[in-house]
């Protein structure tokens, strides 16, 4: 996973103290804080029904989920993007 194998280490090595990895597919949020060398020292996860605070304000993860769905379908019809790519990136 491109995510997790290529931009955590490069992320933590930078100590970039925040990453979130927004999993439309699993209906998920991952959140690693903490960048120590090549990775980070915490992970949590945040289910569907779950609530994110960031920066002081509760964000609901299921609102989340909806508005990085609806961002994917307005750039994969912007680009072009074959529907067949889009469901082989969900399941990946």
């Amino acid at each position: 996973n491109y995510d997790k194998e290529i931009k955590i280490p490069l992320y933590a090595s930078y100590k970039i103290p925040l990453y979130w990895i927004i999993d439309i597919g699993k209906d998920r949020i991952e959140v690693y804080t903490n960048p120590q060398d090549s990775d980070y020292l915490e992970k949590t996860t945040y289910n569907l029904s779950d609530e994110i605070s960031l920066l002081g304000v509760e964000l609901k993860v299921k609102d989340i989920l909806i508005m990085a769905s609806w961002v994917t379908i307005i750039w994969c019809t912007w680009a072009r993007v074959p529907w067949a790519a889009l469901d082989w990136y969900s399941r990946r």
